[in-house]
């Protein structure tokens, strides 16, 4: 008698093993399918490149360029890339571009500015082309362009300012203690964001041209055309006195290329 309730005993412990491993099982199972559904649920939205098959290098930034173009002798890219060349050509090595052009009249571009337009939800009628789209943001015909090509590049490449100097000029070397003091991180409508300032030596390559057409489009006095100089989104400070004077202040204020207001993250 004995024996056998030490049997049921054992056999007992082996049919609750059995259902315990059971039990293990189906419940692994579960969670790995609830994960998995889990992943699913949480993968980012496809971006463009990804539907199209594009791919970018890496960190550079993607200026897509859309363009209503019949003629088959005519280029309706010409005048942009001027205005490319023009603008943003000269710091292409520090913040890294590609431009991604396509011709609406024809079928592939018109489904590309089609999937664009859904991407980002554009409202997808009334445009005018030529049309350029920067960091979802949409410019409509060359005149706009024109304006805000500068200002919109160097806010999606995370640039607070840029500064033009001399290493001969006297007040720009005096300078290098402010620059080592400036924050990496600054307080703009009370969110953290980066504080990057674009360091161009007025005399390398083609930073003398780029500076001479700055003075131009910012409408800088003349008194004003000096080094050491930086530009805001909206204005300048010339000299070091203004510079170290303000420029932290008119970071914090939103008033940099890269800030809260233009849409920084």
């Amino acid at each position: 008698m004995r024996i056998r309730l030490v049997k049921w005993k054992i056999y007992g412990k082996a049919i609750l093993l059995f259902i315990f491993i059971v039990l293990l099982i189906c419940c692994t199972a579960s969670c790995a399918a609830e994960k998995q559904e889990s992943e699913k649920q949480e993968l980012p939205k496809q971006g463009f490149l990804e539907k199209s098959g594009e791919q970018l290098k890496k960190g550079s930034i993607p200026i897509y360029f859309f363009h209503n173009t019949a003629c088959g002798n005519c280029d309706g890219t010409e005048e942009f890339h001027e205005v490319i060349k023009e603008q943003i050509s000269a710091y292409q090595d520090e913040c890294p571009y590609e431009l991604l052009e396509y011709n609406v009249f024809k079928t592939s571009g018109k489904e590309k500015w089609d999937a664009m337009a859904e991407e980002y939800q554009l409202k997808n009628d009334n445009y005018i082309f030529p049309a350029m789209i920067l960091e979802g943001n949409i410019y409509l015909g060359m005149e706009e362009i024109r304006e805000h090509l500068l200002s919109a590049f160097l806010d999606a490449s995370g640039i607070s300012a840029m500064y033009f100097y001399r290493e001969d000029c006297s007040e720009c070397q005096d300078m290098k203690v402010f620059w080592e003091q400036l924050p990496e991180k600054i307080n703009c409508d009370g969110t953290e964001i980066a504080c990057k300032v674009m360091k161009l030596e007025s005399r390398t390559d083609t930073n003398g041209e780029q500076i001479r057409k700055l003075f131009e489009s910012y409408k800088v006095l003349e008194e004003d055309q000096m080094v050491p100089i930086v530009f805001l989104k909206d204005g300048y400070l010339a000299g070091k006195q203004e510079i170290e004077t303000n420029l932290l202040q008119f970071l914090e204020e939103g008033k940099g290329f890269y800030s809260i207001k233009n849409g920084g993250r």
